[in-house]
């Protein structure tokens, strides 16, 4: 998570959450709570010095106290920032507070200890840029650095009092709200349309702007621009007044001052009635500018760089501290390296100094400190001016450049990216070491330049304006200059380098298969001057010296390495990736302990582990479904129905597919016991209907049994007898009963030989005669015990209407006896 702290309340809205030229955001509950001396105030006057030991350059910003919130004030404090000009000599130090003359607003401050030599109490800013809360008095509302606050009186005042637990000390009468909220005229100015829409700042750039209602001179009007230091985009900074070129009320010329971003701008007449733009204005890139008065005009001077070294350039001397941190010394110089190359700056990096302080010492200083407040780094540059032109013109030249780093916040020093606590060290040392460039903040947060830098965040890489604002200002130095030191001389792109080159190269798609295309591309970090690739065995191609992207084949499988060694002036370095190349022959795969007959259900089948095989797919002919898969090998079928079915494996990869392997398996069916008998007297004969019966068994109720098929039994009495007939097969078993009456104590074969029935076989229709005995009542029955026909024998005949000719067996009864005879009826 980004360690960025953010106070919400209901007065004010965050509009950035990023640490402004390599600041930490602190919440105003944290600049308030730190602070001794918190107060409203104006800027009445500010004066730069020299320190007592003529090292350091600070301004001295009296302040008008209107209210204290929190600490003891006079009626006029004095504030001390660093940077300032003093003479021809000139310190600018970012990031810093800087206070202008008649601003007004809340400082939070603390007791500061300055070797100057100046009576009195002294206050330094809490925490540089975000140490004042600067009013608007147009709009009657407050912003900072980070926030807008839209009341000031009201729940502004609160809020600093809910923190600070004091009573508000009101030392001199001042009311924003009563004093500008008045009405407006109706006649605002309007701004219709601008010359460009997109421009460079501090370059001398000269802007049109049309409308109405500017005024027919500018008096005390003024052009604003949104302020590319403000993270809230609220404060709008003026030009001085040389820079305008013309004022009419429909038209004003005014060149484009360095601290410019990209936004709206707003004209203000000279009645203090203002509008803005309805488009914005956007600002590629910034160059710094000093201000310095000539006669009783102050105006905007370009930078130059000069040949400071001798050797064409300047030198970075590193601290003995600094240069014992290999990573950040690493780190520092790759973002040296980066605006050498790009825009051939003419920086080196000499011996380590035993200098472990910044000031004016013509030592440029590389250095760790503490700084105790919200800074991340800081960049300090010296200038120094001559006068030129019989003194009616002046130069400004970069003397000497010093950069330090807080040492107790938790930086990346690697080329990756950061973690979310972490800040990168090459970005802010790439933006710092801008600075030193001379360039200025933008408002575009792609940019290097940008004002912000989350931790978390990884901005190292210049891209094309932070490069054309380095050529533009590299370029103005090479050319001679009116006084002072020689030109700086540029840096040869093929002498650039100051690191070995940091391999690295991406990969298309690190596994595929033989025969596919891949493309491989370099993304390696610093100068190059040589490349040598190896791809590996059985490549097409097999190398190179080409920069690249390379497009690359494999006809084999397995793994292959990938090398590429990069080389410059400085070094080399070497990097290797590896591909997979997917085979594209795969084995049959067999089943594991497969059986010939299975049983209903569920059923588990596996097959051995094919090389190289990623995916198994399974199928059947029919008899059931699979019901799920146990891993890449092994299957569980749920068989519903018998019979012999196909099971089917087959395994694939990304480079081959189709390699299957069948097998028959016989599903045994549920075995399901039934039949049919035929009984004659003491004798029935049984007859199995079962199916899927391998093996049975008949109990015949008298304590007989068998395992015939279709056996014949003989009971030894009349009586009710219940057989049970049981099937068996290998996957089930089943029975079915069934009970029977015999009443009849012989059998139709031991019928009397004088008993006959004929005609035997007998026609359907006809008359069946009985000889013999006198017989009643008879029965003819099927040969399943159903019933078919019955009625009284008369004169010793039966009429046969049986409908279907088969087999019967006729029952007669003559007293307590009863005869079974055999017949056949046909047609």
């Amino acid at each position: 998570m980004k360690q960025i702290v953010m106070l919400v309340v209901a007065i004010f809205v965050s509009l950035n959450v990023f640490s402004q030229c390599t600041i930490v955001p602190w919440s105003l509950d944290k600049r308030v709570e730190k602070s001794s001396l918190v107060v409203e105030g104006k800027v009445i006057s500010s004066k730069s010095t020299w320190d007592r030991n003529h090292k350091f350059i600070y301004t001295l910003n009296q302040i008008e106290v209107y209210r204290s919130f929190k600490g003891s004030a006079s009626q006029v404090i004095t504030v001390v920032t660093e940077g300032g000009t003093v003479g021809l000599d000139k310190l600018h130090v970012s990031p810093s507070l800087e206070l202008e003359n008649q601003q007004v607003g809340i400082f939070l401050l603390r007791n500061g200890d300055f070797n100057i030599g100046h009576t009195g109490n002294l206050y330094k800013p809490i925490a540089s840029v975000q140490s004042f809360i600067q009013y608007d008095l147009l709009d009657v509302k407050a912003f900072d650095f980070e926030y807008n606050y839209y009341s000031i009186s009201g729940d502004l005042y609160e809020t600093i009092k809910s923190i600070t637990k004091e009573p508000i000390q009101e030392i001199k009468a001042f009311y924003p709200e009563a004093i500008y909220k008045r009405i407006r005229a109706l006649a605002n100015p309007i701004v219709d349309s601008l010359s460009t829409d997109t421009l460079s700042s501090g370059t001398g750039t000269l802007l049109t702007i049309y409308g109405s209602n500017f005024g027919v001179a500018r008096g005390s009007g003024k052009v604003g621009f949104r302020d590319a230091n403000s993270g809230s985009g609220s404060y709008y900074y003026p030009p001085v007044s040389t820079q305008y070129q013309s004022w009419s009320n429909s038209q004003i010329k005014v060149f484009v001052p360095s601290r410019a971003g990209t936004g709206t701008i707003r004209v203000t007449n000279n009645l203090g009635e203002s509008g803005n733009s309805s488009e914005d204005l956007f600002v590629e890139w910034a160059h710094s500018n000093i201000f310095f008065p000539l006669g009783s005009d102050t105006f905007a001077f370009e930078i130059d760089h000069v040949n400071d070294n001798n050797a064409g350039g300047y030198t970075w001397q590193m601290t003995n501290n600094f240069a014992s941190k290999s990573d950040a010394v690493q780190s520092f110089t790759r973002s040296l390296e980066e605006w050498r190359c790009e825009t051939q700056m003419n920086w080196i990096i000499g011996t380590n100094t035993t200098t472990d302080s910044v000031g004016s010492d013509d030592v440029n200083v590389v250095r760790f400190t503490n700084f105790g407040d919200s800074k991340l780094g800081v960049c300090y540059s010296w200038y120094t001016g001559c006068y030129y032109n019989f003194g009616n013109d002046l130069n400004w030249i970069v003397k000497e450049l010093d950069i330090e780093f807080d040492s107790t916040y938790s930086w990346y020093y690697g080329t990756g990216s950061p973690a979310g606590n972490q800040y990168d060290f090459q970005s802010v040392a790439t933006h710092e070491l801008g600075h030193g460039h001379q360039l200025a903040h933008v408002r575009d947060a792609s940019k290097l330049m940008h004002y912000s830098l989350s931790s978390g965040q990884r901005k190292s890489d210049l891209v094309t304006s932070d490069i054309d604002a380095g050529v533009y200002i590299m370029n103005k130095g090479k050319a001679s200059s009116p006084c002072g030191p020689t030109p700086i001389i540029a840096v040869p792109n093929s002498t650039c380098t100051l690191t070995p080159p940091d391999a690295k190269f991406s990969i298309e798609d690190t596994v595929i298969c033989p025969g596919d295309n891949i493309v491989i591309s370099d993304s390696t970090e610093g100068s190059v001057s040589t490349y040598s690739w190896n791809f590996g065995l059985d490549a097409t191609p097999a190398s190179s010296s080409n920069i690249g992207p390379h497009t690359v084949s494999y006809s084999t499988s397995g793994t292959k390495t990938i090398q590429m060694i990069v080389t410059n002036v400085i070094g080399s370095d070497t990097l290797e990736k590896t591909v997979f190349v997917k085979a594209n022959q795969l084995d049959t795969p067999n089943f594991v302990f497969l059986e010939d007959s299975v049983c209903l259900g569920a059923q588990v089948y596996n097959v051995n582990l094919v090389d190289n095989a990623e995916l198994y797919t399974w199928s059947l002919s029919g008899g059931g479904s699979i019901a799920g898969a146990n891993g890449e090998t092994s299957v569980t079928v749920n068989w519903t129905s018998g019979g012999v079915h196909s099971l089917t494996v087959s395994v694939e990869n990304e480079c081959i597919s189709g390699i299957e392997k069948s097998d028959s398996i016989f599903v045994v069916q549920n075995t399901v016991a039934q039949f049919s008998d035929v009984v004659l007297g003491l004798e029935i004969e049984f007859t199995s209907e079962a199916t899927d019966a391998e093996t049975q068994l008949w109990t015949f109720g008298d304590g007989s049994s068998s395992t015939d098929t279709n056996p014949t039994h003989q009971y030894p009495d009349k009586g009710d007898y219940t057989v049970k007939f049981k099937t068996f097969n290998l996957c089930s078993e089943d029975s079915v009963t069934k009970s029977y009456s015999l009443a009849f104590i012989a059998g139709s074969n031991n019928i009397s030989n004088k008993l006959i029935l004929y005609p035997n076989p007998v026609k359907r229709g006809t008359k069946m005669f009985v000889n013999g005995f006198e017989f009643s009542p008879y029965e003819i029955i099927s040969m399943d015990g159903k019933l078919i026909q019955d009625g009284k024998v008369m004169n010793n005949s039966i009429d046969i209407s049986v409908v279907e000719p088969s087999i019967y067996v006729v029952k007669l009864k003559k007293s307590n006896l009863v005869y079974y005879y055999k017949i056949q009826i046909v047609d």
